[in-house]
């Protein structure tokens, strides 16, 4: 016995030495400094095993200071295992940081109450074993356990099974070290005990807890040995990739240094070309203000007219005049939608129509007054689209006038050809089988030269001496906001084909029709009309005055509020509302909307406005409103919108 209890001593020494020589090499590795704890319990337990071995001699047998520090050296090195366990318990975030700064208390109690509020030391070293030991080793097997699942080691296999290999041999250690003790009249001590075990396998409880100590020492000193070798090979690998990685790098400076030199080169062509965009961008500001004031200037021109010919008698002098006015009025509106649709907007308030009637009617104005022939092709079943009716007019108008001029001087034939096709892939609606409308102009006027055809939708370029350069610039842009594709094909002395394809519309609606002169409302309406421009809320007013409405206006959203919630109070609420999307100093259209949906949860309200290029304009039904005026607007747009909302 004084052999093993040697042999067992020395080895719990040996564990302590194999874990304490490692900390230089492994530097702050949470690992290594959690193993600490274990490296402590090796040199304590150890110096308690010779303890014992002492108090086996008759010279220092009956010492009860030697016996008392025995037992405190014997829970003291469990408590650590104790430590050791709780505290892989607090890094794996299982227990909270309180339990594991509180655990020494639990030491110094035990100690109180156990150690010196009993008379037999004996019972309370296996109490010590009981409440450190077991429980110790098996929190221990577990924290090494969970060590093992650490990301960290994911790259190093072999020291994750080493550490599995001792957490088994901590959990056979757990009850050779914490359950048997000598043989006393309580349990477990009554039935697993010194006498039990060597009857039952005819050596000493000592012998297994030495070969667990020796087993345990050689695994932890494997355990940091593999750990210190595969954490220098990975710095020795991370060092050879920073390597690479800087000489990549490098390469890949030097390559960046001689594109900046050639970069460098041509860095005055590049801020002279940021200087015309800047130039650009200040004129499409420039030309979106003038294009907003000049449909108010026309609103009020178009809405005049309306109304003047209402007073009219048809078929004469006064009324053909008036008509005149109304139709150079719709070519005015054409230039405010060019400046829109330059200033990067003209965003378009789709409808569904036919373009058949809108292809023969802008071709009958174009090619009436001039003598060249012309064929017009136009299926009675052409598909509808979903389409700004006056932008693709202006589109077509402006292709069949390009062709005019093309064909100029000598006998030349225009062609405009409408069919419905499939698309290629990019158009068109997956539902829709990619249906598309094709509108083709063809000329047989001289072509276009090779060195021209890539430029001719570019801003500003030009072959005319009187030309802007804008128009198939903004043609392009118009049919690329519809979802759709301007073509050209061109050929020196073989003429030019200008292809319009649009995405057909997705649903069957009928194209809209025009109203009917005298078609009256289905009720009386009051209408409340909001806009900022005295002349354009006078003559919006008289429209919807002059179709049968009760009409009231004011200048700015926080008097339309106030308006129409007095009229809401006296019981005359207005059916309809007109908002000007723009309020110079006040509150606009969308903020109005809120505010009265705030009064009025179905408020029926309708957005104008002559900045087409806000999104609000074809997004309407998104912020609240019910419809939408595009300024300038006459008598036929208000009779159109009521029919839109079911007035007429």
């Amino acid at each position: 016995m004084i052999v093993v209890f040697l042999i067992y001593g020395a080895a719990f020494i040996a564990l302590g030495i194999s874990i304490f020589v490692f900390p230089k090499q492994l530097g702050a590795a949470p690992l290594a400094l959690d193993l600490r704890w274990i490296g402590a319990f090796g040199f304590i337990h150890g110096a308690n095993e010779w303890l014992d071995l002492l108090l086996l001699t008759p010279a220092f047998s009956a010492s009860p200071a030697l016996q008392v520090c025995a037992v405190v050296c014997l829970a003291v090195s469990f408590f650590c295992l104790v430590a050791f366990g709780v505290q892989a318990l607090v890094r794996a975030r299982l227990v909270p940081l309180w339990i594991y700064q509180a655990s020494p208390l639990l030491l110094f109690g035990w100690l109180a109450a156990g150690l010196w509020g009993s008379d037999d030391l004996h019972l309370a070293a296996a109490l010590a074993r009981y409440c450190f030991g077991f429980p110790g080793a098996i929190l221990t097997a577990a924290g090494l356990l969970l060590a093992a699942r650490d990301p960290v080691l994911a790259a190093l296999p072999s020291s994750r099974l080493r550490l599995r290999q001792v957490a088994s041999i901590f959990l056979l250690y757990s009850v050779a070290a914490g359950l048997v003790v000598p043989r006393a009249a309580y349990f477990p001590a009554s039935v697993l005990s010194y006498e039990a075990f060597i009857a039952w396998f005819g050596f000493p409880v000592q012998v297994v807890r030495a070969v667990c100590a020796f087993a345990i020492a050689i695994g932890l000193y494997r355990v940091l040995q593999l750990f210190e070798w595969e954490l220098r090979r990975d710095r020795e690998q991370r060092h050879q990739d920073l390597e690479r990685r800087v000489s990549e790098r490098t390469l890949e400076l030097a390559a960046a240094n001689a594109k900046l030199a050639d970069e460098m080169h041509s860095r005055e062509a590049m801020e002279e070309q940021i200087s015309r965009a800047q130039k650009l961008e200040s004129l499409c500001v420039l030309a979106g203000g003038i294009a907003h004031d000049y449909n108010n200037s026309l609103m009020a021109i178009f809405g005049n007219l309306s109304l003047a010919k209402m007073h009219a008698q048809p078929n004469t002098t006064l009324f053909e005049l008036l008509g005149r006015c109304e139709a150079a009025g719709a070519q005015a509106q054409k230039l405010s939608v060019q400046l829109l649709t330059f200033a990067k907007g003209g965003l378009p308030v789709k409808e569904v129509f036919s373009p058949a009637d809108l292809v023969r009617d802008t071709c009958s104005l174009c090619f009436s007054a001039n003598k060249v022939r012309a064929r017009v092709v136009v299926p009675a079943d052409l598909w509808p689209v979903d389409a700004d009716h006056a932008q693709l007019g202006q589109v077509v108008d402006g292709l069949c006038m390009n062709a005019l001029e093309a064909v100029a001087g000598g006998p030349g034939e225009i062609t405009v050809r409408c069919e419905n096709v499939d698309g290629p892939e990019g158009l068109g609606s997956a539902s829709a089988a990619r249906r598309l409308v094709k509108i083709e102009v063809t000329d047989t006027g001289p072509g276009i030269s090779p060195e021209h055809l890539d430029k001719i939708f570019d801003p500003f370029f030009t072959t005319k001496s009187k030309g802007r350069g804008l128009g198939l610039a903004v043609a392009h842009t118009i049919i690329s906001r519809h979802g759709g594709r301007l073509e050209v094909q061109s050929a020196v002395g073989q003429g030019s084909t200008f292809t319009i394809l649009l995405p057909a519309a997705s649903d069957a609606r009928l194209p809209k029709t025009e109203p009917g002169a005298d078609e009256p409302l289905r009720r009386k309406l009051r209408v409340l009309v909001m806009d900022d421009d005295e002349a354009v809320r006078e003559v919006a007013a008289a429209l919807f005055h002059a179709v049968g409405c009760e009409t009231e206006a004011v200048a700015d959203g926080a008097a339309a509020v106030a308006l129409f919630e007095r009229q809401r109070a006296a019981a005359k609420p207005f059916d309809l509302v007109v908002l000007d999307l723009t309020v110079a100093g006040g509150m606009g259209g969308a903020e109005t909307v809120v505010e009265l949906q705030k009064l009025t949860a179905g408020v029926r309200a309708v957005v104008s406005s002559g900045y087409t290029n806000d999104p609000i304009m074809s997004a309407y039904r998104d912020h609240g409103f019910v419809g939408v005026l595009t300024k300038p607007y006459s008598l036929v747009g208000v009779k159109h919108l009521l029919r839109e909302l079911g007035e007429l």
